[in-house]
């Protein structure tokens, strides 16, 4: 189980996942490594102005939890 704390560091984890795509850098990901390195399913979900603009994820685990967040994000 995800405990809120981690859910808001995933969450500054995806934006940050976002706002490098753009500025073409890196995701800085070794703080995130250790604690969210599990095989689990994730999904992001984009809502600008309280309208879903996106949602997408991989059910299934496939990728290291923090790798999920910014493969899904981006």
């Amino acid at each position: 189980m995800i405990s809120l704390e981690q859910g808001k560091r995933l969450i500054k984890l995806a934006r940050e996942a976002i706002s490098s795509y753009f500025l073409h850098k890196e995701v800085m990901v070794e703080c995130f490594k250790k604690e969210f390195s599990g095989i689990l399913g994730v999904f992001v979900t984009l809502n600008k102005d309280e309208q879903l603009r996106g949602c997408i994820g991989f059910p299934e685990g496939i990728y290291p939890l923090y790798e999920g967040v910014i493969k899904a994000a981006r």
